[in-house]
């Protein structure tokens, strides 16, 4: 997967988390109940992204420890957390470069 690919992707997470930020405003505007949804701040929505890039960016780097957490899932919490806090940087660098385009 290349950085544009990955770019690609951060742009779908962006637009739907746009898209759900206006359905819910909507919603609330002509007084509708708004359940089961969480109202992200934009800190949220960019933490959301740097932990989606930085597993794609382990994925295409062959990480042994993405493997790992594959095989046990994503609620093994401290393998997620190593992942994306080893590619953190390259993470917020291609949302930086996604958000200046």
């Amino acid at each position: 997967m290349t950085d544009e690919e990955i770019i690609k992707k951060v742009d779908i997470l962006f637009s739907r988390m746009e898209a759900n930020d206006r359905l819910q405003k909507l919603a609330m505007d002509n007084g509708l109940d708004v359940k089961n949804n969480l109202k992200l701040t934009e800190d949220d929505k960019n933490n959301l992204a740097v932990t989606i890039v930085s597993l794609f960016l382990a994925k295409r780097e062959n990480d042994v420890r993405y493997t790992t957490l594959k095989k046990v899932g994503l609620q093994k919490r401290t393998i997620r957390t190593s992942i994306v806090n080893s590619y953190k940087d390259k993470a917020i660098d291609l949302i930086n470069r996604y958000k200046s385009a």
